[in-house]
């Protein structure tokens, strides 16, 4: 796998965790 693909991959899975996590904050502030 690229470097970058990776990146990219685990980039998209932090920000689904902390979507998850804050969910109120970063759901309403859109």
């Amino acid at each position: 796998m690229d470097l970058c693909a990776q990146y990219f991959i685990t980039n998209i899975a932090n920000m689904v965790i902390q979507k998850y996590r804050k969910r109120g904050i970063l759901y309403f502030c859109r």
